[in-house]
């Protein structure tokens, strides 16, 4: 969850940030510069702030890193390994370390909160009204399940990528008063970006199966959406509203170039609009007892550069 600015300094505004995602803000703790867990308050905040500086990755944004333990004493942060169920794949036992996620017989969750660490003299700046992200990524699916049509109480029927198109649309419309960039991405078979004045990039089949291929054509392909959405609205509402069903679901690649995409642009959301389980190219899910570590992988990435992904399913 990113924060932005001067209210990453001020715990109220954090722990409001903290409790939309339903976490138990009364048992949070968070990792000092010594390794130590220490409980979150009011009164160490700007401790914690610190310590996310000083244990961050050489060459990434900051994180600040809340678990929740159970217990008052300090723990040592060998033993609060975090845990958490994997809300895409439904994969137990996960926890955060410093190369990854890995396996973790602990009953503890982590929540990441994502945002940029400004210095203590800027602390007190006010900062009441909430930053618009700099770049929102819809990564609409369009296979051929999308097609499948729910029945209304009104007898009419509607699928799932109309609701998924009506879903990207009202979003559009709050964009549009925002200073901020909109991308369409969407995949099926193929994996195609809609990048500045309406023109569509279709990614090589041949690349799905490569994480760091996929990862650079998104980066590529990010210096050519700069456009905000006041100046490019009705372009994405048609090119949202034409949208058709088709093919298997190349929803790991798709993922991966718009990561890359987001690269560069703290503050990034992604916004994930699918129905089904992976089957092209990389992330493609072979075995539903089995954990894809793509996804891991791709999450921690996305966590380290900011960008907030978010998973709407149906």
């Amino acid at each position: 969850m990113p924060i932005s600015g001067p209210s990453v300094h001020n715990f109220a505004a954090v722990m409001d940030h903290v409790a939309q995602v339903g976490a138990p803000i009364s048992s949070l703790s968070f990792k000092d510069s010594e390794g130590k867990q220490q409980r979150w308050t009011p009164e160490n905040h700007q401790e914690a702030i610190r310590s996310s500086v000083v244990n961050s990755r050489a060459g990434t944004a900051p994180l600040l890193r809340l678990s929740e333990f159970r217990g008052d004493e300090v723990e040592d942060d060998s033993k609060a390994q975090a845990f958490q169920i994997c809300k895409f794949c439904g994969a137990e036992e996960v926890s955060d370390d410093a190369h990854g996620i890995s396996p973790s017989g602990d009953e503890s969750t982590k929540y990441v909160l994502s945002g940029h660490v400004i210095d203590d003299d800027d602390a007190h700046v006010d900062d009441q009204s909430p930053c618009p992200p700099p770049m929102v990524i819809f990564c609409v699916d369009i296979s051929a399940s999308m097609s499948i049509a729910t029945k209304l109480e009104d007898g009419t029927t509607v699928t799932r990528l109309q609701c998924v198109q009506s879903a990207v649309k009202t979003q559009l419309e709050t964009l549009k008063q925002a200073d901020s960039v909109a991308v369409v991405v969407t995949f099926g078979a193929e994996v195609s970006v809609y990048t500045d004045g309406g023109s569509r990039a279709v990614v090589a089949r041949r690349a799905h199966e490569i994480e760091a291929d996929l990862i650079s054509k998104g980066v590529e392909l990010g210096l050519q959406c700069s456009e905000k959405v006041t100046d490019s609205f009705d372009r994405l509402l048609a090119t949202v509203g034409a949208l058709k069903p088709c093919g298997n679901t190349a929803l790991g690649p798709a993922l991966a170039v718009s990561v890359g995409l987001a690269s560069g642009h703290p503050g990034t959301r992604i916004v994930l609009c699918t129905d089904g389980m992976a089957n092209n190219g990389v992330g493609a899910i072979k075995n539903s007892s089995e954990v894809c570590p793509f996804y891991n992988s791709i999450a921690c990435r996305a966590a380290e550069e900011g960008t907030c992904i978010s998973i709407v399913t149906m």
